[in-house]
């Protein structure tokens, strides 16, 4: 928090001057763990979340249903996507346990917790000369820097989404140790990061 002196006309129209409490966020501390040592290689098992369309339909729909969305599809663009989960761990409990353990150090400001995602989708998509040329990023460099992609974006975003697969397809991994243990091993860490206003990042202690 901080004063700013600011003009202002008033009533009468004489110009005065005033003070002004605004606020900005400052950034103190900014570190990260990679949590992949805590998650298992193989994958748990593969679901399908139906989409809304068939859950109102009553639709009961399999993994190779999901699959035949795609395979049977006969559009040049098309695109079936695997969605990475990881399943164990309560996010919501473990972030009000971080919080606390920051607030063990004396650190009083806001504090936020994320859980970030990196590369958790895999996609595949049609062999078409036009599907390649759709996805290209140097043609999406392109059309950006020409502003193409004011009248190309919304039609490629158009047939790509009716070329998708209808339902969603995750892979769900679980957690090998739970997140007390996360805790238990990475507690230390974690203060020494914020003691010192730590900008760096790190792999999580599994042993």
């Amino acid at each position: 928090t901080y004063t700013e002196t600011e003009s202002y006309q008033d009533s009468d129209g004489n110009w005065q001057t005033r003070s002004v409490t605004k606020s900005r966020d400052v950034t103190e501390f900014d570190f990260s763990i990679d949590l992949s040592p805590y998650i298992c290689e193989q994958w748990w098992r593969v679901a399908v979340i139906p989409s809304a369309e068939a859950r109102r339909g009553g639709e009961t729909v399999t993994f190779r249903d999901a699959l035949e969305q795609y395979t049977l599809s006969n559009k040049k663009i098309k695109e079936i996507v695997l969605k990475k989960l990881c399943h164990g761990w309560n996010l919501e409990e473990l972030k009000k346990k971080l919080i606390a353990l920051v607030r063990s150090t004396g650190y009083e400001n806001s504090i936020n917790v994320t859980y970030n995602r990196i590369d958790y989708k895999i996609a595949a998509r049609s062999s078409s000369t036009l599907s390649h040329f759709a996805n290209s990023t140097l043609v999406r460099v392109l059309c950006y820097i020409s502003c193409l992609c004011i009248i190309f974006g919304p039609i490629y975003c158009c047939l790509r989404t009716i070329g998708s697969t209808r339902d969603n397809i995750v892979a769900e991994y679980m957690m090998m140790k739970s997140d007390d243990i996360f805790l238990q091993f990475n507690a230390q860490m974690i203060v020494n990061s914020v003691i010192q206003r730590s900008y760096n990042s790190y792999i999580a202690h599994f042993t």
